[in-house]
């Protein structure tokens, strides 16, 4: 058939018979979480493997140098730069996956103490449980340790001069884990701050520790709240549906 023009108010207007407009297709576009997944993976590639072969090289240099040659020092400062270079596309690369946690039921008790004893750097602080004997959750074991880690260094950062760092445990439901230090504290601006993918107040870090902490938690049903001022220290709480 031909088609009919048709005046509406004086606008010609195309119709076509006997055929219906077929709606374009458009290509989905990736979202932003997917497009960090692919850099993170070539960077994954591009920059880990060279690392290690760099790595296992100053390691063979060093091992032939005398143990009182001053160059030492040269090797072991490449070694903790290299190993600072690999922990940050790690950190990349666990924050653009997508989480899934493979959940069972474990005791908290456990999971914390496995994380605090595996902690560098944490002689000068005053360490303790509370509450928490028999408390389980159901949540992947492995995700919620690198979260342990994660708050319980921060923790430990906030008192260079040491402190006291007591976590608290509560059933619930939901099952919570607060943890609180007698640390410097943040300033309010900073806390709004401290979610925020890349932002950091250290000189060295990626930024991406405490984003990442929050996705495992969402990721598990939950939430992660903040409270801190300067000078009274700094308590998060981490709370898992049961």
């Amino acid at each position: 058939m031909t088609p009919a023009c048709i005046a509406s108010h004086g606008t010609p207007l195309a119709v076509s018979l006997g055929m219906r407009p077929q709606p374009r297709s458009r290509t989905p576009r990736p979202s932003p979480q997917s497009d960090l997944g692919s850099l993170a993976a070539v960077l994954a590639h591009e920059i880990k493997n060279p690392l290690a072969g760099i790595s296992g090289a100053v390691q063979i240099l060093g091992e032939s140098l005398p143990f009182e040659d001053p160059r030492r020092e040269v090797v072991r400062e490449v070694l903790r730069e290299v190993a600072r270079l690999d922990n940050t596309v790690r950190d990349l690369l666990a924050y653009s996956q997508p989480i899934q946690p493979a959940r069972r039921r474990f005791d908290l008790q456990d999971s914390l103490l496995r994380a605090w004893n595996t902690l560098p750097g944490s002689s000068s602080v005053r360490f303790s449980i509370e509450g928490c004997k028999g408390v389980t959750a159901d949540a992947d074991a492995s995700l919620l340790h690198l979260v342990w880690s994660n708050l319980l260094q921060n923790a430990v950062e906030a008192m260079p001069a040491g402190g006291d760092l007591t976590i608290r445990v509560s059933a619930g439901p939901p099952v919570s884990v607060e943890i609180r230090d007698s640390g410097v504290g943040i300033p309010p601006q900073v806390v709004q701050r401290l979610f925020e993918p890349f932002f950091t107040t250290k000189t060295r870090g990626t930024g991406l520790g405490l984003p990442l902490c929050r996705r495992i938690v969402e990721a598990h049903g939950g939430r992660v709240r903040v409270t801190s001022a300067p000078g009274l220290g700094t308590i998060i709480t981490v709370e898992i549906p049961e």
